[in-house]
């Protein structure tokens, strides 16, 4: 998959698409039932697929947001995307100048003219434009005026609702990490850095690695500890995360704290990517670090057995 970073450059390079746009942020399994419409309309054409994102997630410019809620950070976007076997994919740098473009003016300059779009695939709630005025419905006004198709994909739904990233982040912050990961069609993730912590796990007879998350955007699942799966070179290792501020020893900071399973190396200022998959419990004070120590222990045998079950019904 190649990267563009501009549409009129890959215009320039290509001509004729079937493009889809939006944030796509998680590429869950609605993005990619989109995806999926758009490789097949592309390879029906016999032309490239594009699929055109924004960076930073248009919500850090329009509202100014600085807390972490993206899904997926702009170089995991582009690892999945490349996984589904798009051919171009083109991440635009989303700023206030390109928020302020009306939606006429975007299909036209950009679409039409910049990518000269053959058809165009979007999912059913989509928008677009300044102040999102842009809709489904100028779009295909747009498409026959201009000779271009539209294509709407209906929402990929579980329990009856649609799947979206917003319900995906809910369930997150909630703790709620299998429905996430079902919405998903994958664990849910993080990339970090070892950094140096204070050292308290390896007294308490844990050893842990404290991480430094790589984007300042990403989303956190809930306070408390999760059973996880610790991404280290090319191995994955059971593990046992905790999410919070340690109560127990008054800490002030959120920190990132994992536990690897019979695991032993040294890892300080090394990348890992964490997988999370179940909350095995909420984050609470403990009146000693003996029984700290004691419930880590549990914590520790109940993360094996919750991963193992998961590894067991994967391979059947």
């Amino acid at each position: 998959m190649k990267i563009h970073r501009e549409i009129k450059s890959l215009g320039r390079v290509v001509s004729g698409f079937v493009a889809t746009v939006g944030t796509f942020d998680g590429v869950h399994l609605g993005h990619k039932k989109v995806i999926g419409c758009l490789l097949e309309r592309a390879k029906k054409r016999g032309v490239p697929s594009a699929l055109i994102t924004f960076e930073p997630h248009p919500k850090a410019v329009v509202d100014g947001s600085s807390k972490p809620f993206v899904l997926t950070t702009g170089e995991e976007k582009a690892r999945i995307v490349e996984e589904t076997g798009v051919e171009f994919m083109i991440a635009v740098q989303f700023s206030k100048s390109f928020a302020s473009i009306e939606p006429k003016d975007f299909i036209t300059q950009f679409l039409f003219e910049g990518l000269k779009v053959r058809e165009i695939v979007v999912g059913y709630d989509h928008h677009f434009g300044f102040h999102r005025k842009g809709d489904i419905s100028l779009l295909r006004d747009e498409g026959k005026r201009l000779g271009f198709d539209i294509d709407v994909v209906a929402p990929a739904l579980l329990d009856g609702l649609p799947i979206s990233s917003t319900r995906i982040r809910r369930m997150l912050v909630e703790g709620d990490v299998p429905m996430a990961n079902k919405m998903l069609g994958r664990p849910y993730s993080f990339c970090g850095k070892v950094v140096e912590g204070v050292s308290r796990g390896g007294k308490l007879g844990f050893k842990t690695a404290n991480i430094l998350l790589s984007s300042e955007r990403k989303l956190l699942p809930g306070d408390g500890v999760y059973a996880v799966m610790a991404l280290v070179g090319d191995k994955l290792h059971q593990a046992v995360m905790n999410i919070g501020c340690v109560p127990t020893f008054k800490q002030k900071e959120r920190s990132l704290e994992v536990h690897i399973i019979g695991f032993a190396e040294e890892i300080y200022g090394k990348e890992i990517t964490v997988q999370f998959h179940r909350k095995i419990r909420e984050e609470i004070e403990f009146e000693s670090e003996k029984a700290l120590a004691f419930q880590i222990e549990e914590d520790v045998e109940e993360s094996k057995k919750v991963l193992s079950e998961i590894s067991r019904r994967g391979k059947d």
